[in-house]
């Protein structure tokens, strides 16, 4: 394994475990490959949630809410998804998971979803399955 597979693991490890993530503060440049597909695909399911096109799962959302912890661009990104879609700005949700799941996740579980394409279903789950792959890679 070279040095920059190992500082890559302990970049994602250091994240998942909740520690000081300064890496993630630095250019995207610097930023892991997987680790900016994996913002890429939370944040194309965060959009068709909140656009009731799919559900989330506890993981799924568990991981947005660690990413919008720990990477300033992605909780402005996150934000931005809320007021373009909702047409309101969020309230504060860098806090503890009890406190932001409801501002995070506005969308009752149940919610009759909008009917979608064959198509539209099928690219949701591989996003879906792209994602959670990736989190079980950085674990």
């Amino acid at each position: 394994m070279n040095d920059l597979s190992k500082e890559q693991e302990a970049i994602i490890k250091t994240i998942q475990k909740g520690g000081n993530a300064q890496h993630m503060e630095a250019t995207s440049a610097d930023v892991p490959l997987d680790y900016r597909k994996l913002q890429t695909y939370l944040l194309l399911l965060y959009q068709a949630y909140l656009r009731t096109e799919t559900a989330l799962e506890p993981g799924l959302k568990m991981a947005v809410w660690r990413m919008v912890q720990f990477n300033e661009v992605f909780r402005q990104k996150i934000e931005q998804t809320q007021f373009d879609i909702l047409q309101k700005r969020p309230e504060t949700i860098t806090t503890d998971w009890e406190q932001a799941k409801e501002v995070l996740f506005p969308i009752e579980d149940g919610v009759a979803s909008k009917e979608l394409t064959a198509s539209e279903e099928k690219i949701l789950m591989e996003y879906k399955e792209t994602a959670n792959q990736l989190l079980d890679y950085s674990i």
